[in-house]
Order: structure tokens, then C-alpha cells, then sequence
């Protein structure tokens, strides 16, 4: 034995040489805030924590100044992980540190002693009049002559205490002795000590202070399925108080259970809540801004979130001024039936501004003879080649005009949420949109170039007047089925950091009357978000839609054309500027942002990309020529929230207006 202890110490002297070659022995009441270096463990016996756990559950942590007192907790805390697997002998023989020439880091190397491994000799169980000893003992499934593992019998002592608290036992108590230790056999009896206590029923249910409430009496009724003279299960405690926290009613959910008198069977219930805040009422005055003009926004909501103390939601938003104005109505009633699904329901009517860009119809009497009256290079081809010729030229012409779009929707979603991360939802809508010509714009007609050879290029503005707004309006009724599934995994929805965004959507969608166009539109997004140090944050987002007509001829309301452009999708150009004639089809949208924040204030970075297709297969989302390109930095101050001002510049494709400001709430994905 004697020379096995003059080995180890040669071995350990031996390693600390090899680690510390060329650092200086030092004492650890001198090397406070100095930075560690390096850890190092040396084992006497068995090795049976990794270096890593070991490491992990330290205070001490390379890269970081040395504390002494800190130091010596982890020693305790090594040599407990020892004890509870078993190695009730476990120390620390011996401890070492060096500091380097420059004095600025320390190098700390731990020996670890195991010593032997203890058994159980015997596991027992003992109640007040033994009925039920042998029944708890089977349910911990731990055996006699078993190694000693103090978490395995801490999770017996657990198991015992759910199956009497599930069988009515409320008060049960369990506890575990050791006895009869043998330190030269290494073993020891187990003995877990039960107190069953009386056998409870659930009692009356109090709500406190339900008069200053205002949630109803009925609500707490349908959430807590507790009843009278029922067998106690603390089980249903559980599931009755998630329920109510989940309704997002009230702020904190309490229940009591306190202890009765002497030999009384019947356990009370009291339960206190504290309710949230559920009427609001905002307003925001907004400025938007363009070359032309700056005009003012207003915004505006009311909600009551709980409605007739049922739990159920109303709200009134609103908002007037450019690019959209109008009003809706929403009903809610979260957990239908308890089925932890919602419902909500919409109906409003809004109106949008948007850029429109149609191609000319020859077969339209009253637009083929105007267009001959303005365009003298079509009268020219008319009177020389005849009306196909003239037809030809015309139809491949467009109208580009301020749309203004009136849309009327009635809308019923439910939605489920599971697993914290995903949800599904499923919704039904009706809808009526208008779209005409804005009586405040012009149009511009452009014909094709190629058309005209060396005739002067026509440059003419059509003012919008009763006739445009008849010949260029477009009315469409549709019904449709949505479907939509997300993960959402971020660790913010306002100001995300890390995490990931996933969304996939697809509507079906009948146009009643006229032809009866059905549609099917898809669209795919995700939003992944790196946090690449304390300061740094990579975000990137992606979106891509589809929409496919079913209608022989192709046509396609304006209702589901695809645009992009402006806040919220491609910085740098005018809103929804990104279009094609007779309107897109399939669509792709990239954006991407380096953000950086010190204390109160940020800094973005950012390159925007995308552009839409008249067909599926014209896209060329990998071509530096295909998509539109929009690049900028932005300022961020946190005040709560974060207020965001960026700068963005187009690459030409929107002259109009390279530079363009926004100013916002939260970031900009």
C-alpha cells in the first residue's frame, strides 16, 4: 500500500511537470483575478465523470479571473458528484497552481481520488402496519446488492410519494435512512421511511375574492374540473391550474391546499387569481413620406379581452390615411369547448393604394379608339397594315396607374397550438374586392418600342376620368380555404436573437360569378436568426409564392397578383413597385441584416433582393441581373422596444427615388 501511494505521488508530480512545464509553482491566496488558463484533472482509481461534466459544473472556468473562495465550492462540488454515484470515499488529495512568467494567467490541475465503490446490502420499505411495504418497494424498482446511487434513490423516494399522492394520500411522506453501514465491506441498507397519513377526498372549491373579479363564476368552472367528494389527486391540481394560466386571463394562478383538522377526510380547495388587464385602447399618429408629398397616418384599436367574463374577445382597429385605410372587427374565444383551440373571428372593409401595371385590350371599342386618337403611331399602322396589325400593337401595350383597392372580407380561423413551437390553423373566407384607377393619378401608357422602330417614343399622360375608372375596374367575389403550419422557435417575437421561423400557407380560392376562376396560392417563409457574439446578430429571411390559375385561359384576378416592394419586404423602392404586366405569378423575396447593439443603442446593415415572374419557370432567383437589389444601414434605440430608422438605396431600378427613409417599431424581421 505504501508504495502504491509513493507511485501515485510520483504520478501526479510527474503530470503536473508535463502540464505546467515552464509556469512557476504558486500559492492560491495570490492568484485571485488572475485569468485560468487551463484545467486539468488527474484521477486516482476510477475515472467516472467526464472532464467536461466536472468542468461544467464548476464556478471556475477557463478564460475567467480565478476566485478563490469560488475554488473551493468546486472542490466540494467534485466531491459530492462522487458521493452520489456511489463513491462515498471520494476526496481531493491533492490541489496545484502555477502562474506564468508575465503573471496574467494561472494554470490549475485537481487530483481526484474515488476510493471504492459502495453496494446497497438490502432496500426495504417501512409503513405503520406494513400492507403495503412490499407494494411501494416494487414500484422503485431498485434491487438488494444494486451499486449506490444516491439519485436512483432519491427518484424511488419520488416515486413513492406520486403513487400514494395519486391514490389519495395527499399528506403522504417519504423519507430515506441509511443504516448499518460496513465500511470495510463497503455496503449499506436502505430503509425508506412512509408515512401514509389519511386518505383524502377533494372538498368544497372556494374562489377568493370572486366578487372584485370580473371574470365569471361559470369560466373557473369549465377550467377546473375538480368535484366535490372525488378522490384526491394532485394530478388534476396541476392540470386545473395550467388551464387557467393558459386561458392568458389572469397574471398569476395560486391553489391551496391546507391542512385539515384531525381525522377529517374532506381537503378544501381555494384558489386566488390575479386577472390581467383586459380592456386597451391605443392611437398613433404616423407620417409617410415620398417624393411627391408627406401625409399623415392615423391608427387606432379598442380590445376587451374578456368579454362578459367569459374569456371571450372583442376588438375595433381601425386606421385612415395612405397605404391603407379601413375597419375591422374581430371576435375571439380562445379554447373552444377546451379543446385548446381558437377561434377567431374577422369582418372589415379596407382600402389600398397600390401600383397597377395592365396591358391594353384591343377588343375594347371605347379604348381602341381613344388610344388612335393620342397614338398617332398607331393610327399610322392601322390606316397602312389593317386592324390585326394595329390589334398586335395594342395588346402588347400597358397601363401603368394608382390602383385603388376596396376589399370587403368576413373571415373564420381557428388555430391550435402544441409543443410550444408549432401551430396550425385553418380558415374560411369570403371576400369582395374592387380595384379601379385612383381619381387623383394619370395613367401612363407605354407601348412597346420595338413596335415603333424610329417613331418618336410617346410620352403622354391619360388623366383618370369616369371612362378609365369603367374601362380599368375589375370586381371579384371569392370564397376560399386556407391552411397554414409554423414552427417558431425564436427567443423574442419582437426583437428576436436567436431561433428559427418557419411558415407554409396554401389557399384555394373560387371566384363566384362570371367565369367561377378557381386559384391556388402557396407561399413559404423562414426566418433564421444567429447570435455570432455578445454584440453581433445575423439574420436572414426568405419568402417564395406561387400562384396558379385554373382557368383555361390563364387569367388571374388582380385580388392575388404578387408584387413586391417598400416596408416589410424590399427597402429602397416605392411599396409593391416590383410587378409585371397582367401580374405576377411567382414571387421571391430576400432579406438580410448584420445588427450590432451597445447598451441602448444599434446598428444594422442590410441587402434586400427580390423580384416576381409572369411564370414559374422565367424565374432566375441565382442571376445578379434577375432580382431587384435594395442595400442600406439603420440606427436602433431600445426604449422598451426598439425604434428603427433606416437608409435605404435601390440599384436603378426605381429612379424615381433611390434614397428612401423608414421609420418604425421593432426590427425589420
Amino acid at each position: 500500500m505504501a508504495n502504491l501511494k509513493v507511485q501515485c505521488s510520483l504520478i501526479f508530480l510527474l503530470s503536473i511537470e508535463i502540464v505546467f512545464a515552464d509556469w512557476n509553482d504558486a500559492d492560491f491566496r495570490s492568484i485571485d483575478g488572475v485569468e485560468v488558463d487551463r484545467i486539468r484533472f488527474v484521477y486516482k482509481g476510477n475515472k467516472l465523470v467526464k472532464n467536461g461534466v466536472l468542468r461544467a459544473a464548476m464556478r471556475s472556468r477557463e478564460g475567467e479571473p480565478f476566485v478563490r473562495q469560488a475554488f473551493k465550492e468546486d472542490l466540494v462540488t467534485i466531491v459530492n458528484l462522487y458521493q452520489s454515484r456511489g463513491y462515498r470515499s471520494a476526496r481531493i488529495p491533492r490541489k496545484n497552481c502555477q502562474i506564468n512568467t508575465k503573471g496574467d494567467q494561472v494554470r490549475l490541475l485537481i487530483e481526484v481520488e474515488s476510493g471504492p465503490l459502495w453496494h446497497v446490502k438490502k432496500m426495504s420499505v417501512k409503513t405503520a402496519d406494513g400492507l403495503m411495504d412490499s407494494v411501494l418497494l416494487g414500484l422503485t424498482g431498485l434491487k438488494d446488492g444494486m451499486p449506490l446511487n444516491y439519485e436512483r434513490i432519491l427518484e424511488g423516494e419520488r416515486v413513492i410519494q406520486v403513487y400514494l399522492n395519486q391514490a389519495g394520500y395527499p399528506h403522504a411522506q417519504v423519507r430515506n435512512e441509511w443504516i448499518n453501514e460496513d465500511a470495510r465491506s463497503h455496503n449499506v441498507e436502505i430503509l425508506y421511511n412512509v408515512d401514509i397519513g389519511r386518505k383524502m377526498y377533494f372538498g368544497k372549491l372556494t374562489i377568493e375574492n370572486l366578487d372584485r373579479l370580473h371574470t365569471a363564476p361559470s369560466l373557473f368552472s369549465s377550467y377546473v374540473k375538480l368535484r366535490s367528494g372525488e378522490l384526491y389527486d394532485p394530478e388534476k391540481l396541476a392540470v386545473a391550474r395550467n388551464a387557467l394560466a393558459g386561458s392568458d386571463l389572469f397574471r398569476t394562478v395560486l391553489i391551496n391546499t391546507p391542512r385539515v383538522a384531525q381525522g377529517d377526510s374532506i381537503q378544501p380547495i381555494f384558489i386566488r387569481v390575479q386577472e390581467r388587464k383586459y380592456k386597451s385602447l391605443s392611437a398613433n399618429l404616423l407620417m409617410n413620406s415620398s417624393q411627391r408629398s408627406i401625409e399623415p397616418r392615423l391608427t387606432g384599436s379598442a380590445e376587451h379581452r374578456n368579454w362578459l367574463g367569459r374569456g371571450l374577445g372583442i376588438g375595433l382597429h381601425s386606421s385612415w390615411g395612405r397605404p391603407i385605410q379601413g375597419l375591422t372587427v374581430s371576435f375571439t374565444d380562445r379554447d373552444v369547448l377546451r379543446s385548446n383551440v381558437d377561434w377567431v373571428l374577422t369582418v372589415g372593409v379596407n382600402e389600398e393604394w397600390n401600383r397597377k401595371r395592365v396591358f391594353a385590350d384591343p377588343t375594347s371599342v371605347g379604348q381602341f379608339q381613344f388610344l388612335r386618337s393620342t397614338d398617332g403611331f398607331l393610327n399610322q399602322l392601322f390606316e397602312n397594315a389593317g386592324r390585326l396589325a394595329a390589334d398586335d400593337y395594342v395588346r402588347n401595350a400597358t397601363y401603368d396607374y394608382e390602383s385603388k383597392e376596396r376589399l370587403w372580407s368576413l373571415q373564420s380561423v381557428l388555430s391550435r397550438r402544441w409543443e410550444k413551437f408549432y401551430e396550425a390553423q385553418v380558415s374560411f373566407s369570403l371576400s369582395e374586392a374592387y380595384n379601379r384607377p385612383s381619381s387623383r393619378g394619370r395613367i401612363n401608357y407605354e407601348p412597346v418600342d420595338s413596335f415603333r422602330g424610329d417613331f418618336d417614343v410617346f410620352d403622354q399622360e391619360i388623366p383618370v376620368n369616369s371612362f378609365w375608372q369603367r374601362i380599368l375596374s375589375e370586381k371579384t367575389r371569392s370564397v376560399s380555404l386556407a391552411s397554414q403550419l409554423l414552427r417558431d422557435t425564436r427567443d423574442d417575437r419582437i426583437t428576436p436573437k436567436e431561433g428559427l421561423f418557419v411558415r407554409f400557407e396554401g389557399i384555394y380560392a373560387l371566384e363566384l360569378g362570371g367565369e367561377e376562376t378557381s386559384v391556388f396560392d402557396s407561399e413559404i417563409e423562414c426566418r433564421i436568426y444567429r447570435r455570432l457574439s455578445s454584440r453581433f446578430i445575423f439574420a436572414l429571411a426568405a419568402q417564395a409564392v406561387r400562384t396558379v390559375s385554373m382557368n383555361s385561359d390563364g387569367s388571374l384576378p388582380q385580388l392575388y397578383w404578387k408584387a413586391y416592394g417598400g416596408e416589410g419586404s424590399l427597402r429602397g423602392v416605392e411599396r409593391n413597385f416590383i410587378q409585371v404586366a397582367g401580374g405576377g405569378r411567382s414571387g421571391l423575396n430576400l432579406r438580410s441584416e448584420l445588427r450590432g447593439q451597445w447598451g441602448a443603442l444599434g446598428s444594422v446593415i442590410f441587402w434586400d433582393r427580390a423580384q416576381v415572374w409572369p411564370r414559374f419557370l422565367d424565374a432566375r432567383p441565382l442571376s445578379l441581373n434577375g432580382m431587384v437589389d435594395g442595400v442600406g444601414f439603420g440606427l436602433r434605440y431600445v426604449y422598451g422596444f426598439p425604434f428603427r430608422l433606416d437608409v435605404a438605396i435601390n440599384d436603378g431600378f426605381d429612379l424615381s427615388q433611390r434614397m428612401r427613409f423608414y421609420f418604425s417599431i421593432g426590427q425589420a424581421f
